[in-house]
């Protein structure tokens, strides 16, 4: 019996050891681990910037830019008083039934594009018709735009015309909508 026991003390106390020797490999196994560079770079942002505010996005902008888009936000309340205005990837954007538009500074950046001056979108602008070639593509499918370097190169006439197009598209949009409800 006495043999039994010394047999029972030997295994635990070995179990024990190679329990120890264990706990020490996964410890140096997970600094090995966190000592070794990751294989794939983490995701970057699209933005360098962030706003809690529409406010604090036209405090953030050059002075050129913030003449020209405060001047577009007059121009879209003008048309479309009923508009919502909210921050929308840091930029200000339009909705109604559905997004309108976006007035997106060139120093509020995206990803590697980058341009100068203001640019003014529409949301479905493939919707809108555009005969005079006024909005740019660029290869685009759905959103279209025209960029703005000052107040003066604006002409407002056309580019209402253009707001009061995509109010008629957004107000298209639902009645198929509920057309189709009904159907």
């Amino acid at each position: 019996m006495h043999s039994t026991n010394a047999a029972i003390l030997l295994t635990n106390a070995l179990w024990w050891h190679a329990w120890e020797i264990g706990q020490i490999v996964l410890i140096i196994a997970g600094k090995i681990l966190l000592s070794m560079k990751p294989t794939s770079t983490p995701k970057k942002s699209m933005q360098q910037v962030s706003f809690g505010s529409i406010a604090e996005c036209l405090d953030f902008l050059p002075e050129d830019e913030l003449k020209i888009t405060e001047f577009l936000r007059a121009l879209v309340w003008e048309c479309v008083p009923e508009v919502e205005e909210r921050l929308s990837f840091n930029v200000p954007y339009y909705f109604r039934n559905a997004g309108l538009f976006f007035i997106w500074p060139g120093s509020v950046g995206w990803g590697k594009a980058t341009y100068k001056g203001v640019r003014f979108g529409f949301q479905s602008g493939y919707l809108i018709p555009d005969e005079i070639g006024y909005l740019d593509k660029a290869g685009r499918k759905m959103i279209y735009w025209r960029d703005f370097h000052s107040v003066a190169e604006i002409d407002v006439d056309v580019l209402r015309a253009y707001i009061f197009e995509a109010v008629l598209v957004d107000d298209q949009k639902v009645k198929r909508k509920r057309s189709v409800k009904r159907a």
